[in-house]
């Protein structure tokens, strides 16, 4: 998303980086990506390369979504661990009684 994003058409139907500071980013994740063969880059290895050249997102922020996104929007709802050991322990006691 981020090189197309970043990359335009030109007459002659070959990409045109915008500007200097995104075909800096490009050439990094091209040279991330040149690392495993293609048959081999599933999506959590383009996440970690994406990660790894752009750095993690800022607190509260998803990178690439726009303005106003959350991660909850996106990710959905962290459980809260207590409420997951509330839950367990309820149940237990019921079937315990």
């Amino acid at each position: 998303m981020f090189i197309k994003t970043r990359t335009k058409k030109k007459k002659n139907d070959e990409d045109e980086v915008v500007d200097e500071d995104s075909a800096d980013i490009i050439n990094q994740f091209n040279q991330c990506l040149e690392e495993r063969e293609e048959d081999e880059q599933d999506e959590s290895f383009r996440d970690e390369i994406f990660t790894k050249v752009m750095g993690t997102d800022a607190h509260g922020r998803v990178r690439m979504y726009g303005a106003g996104v959350t991660p909850s929007q996106v990710f959905g709802q962290k459980s809260n661990s207590n409420n997951n050991e509330n839950r367990m322990r309820e149940e237990l006691e019921k079937q315990y009684q």
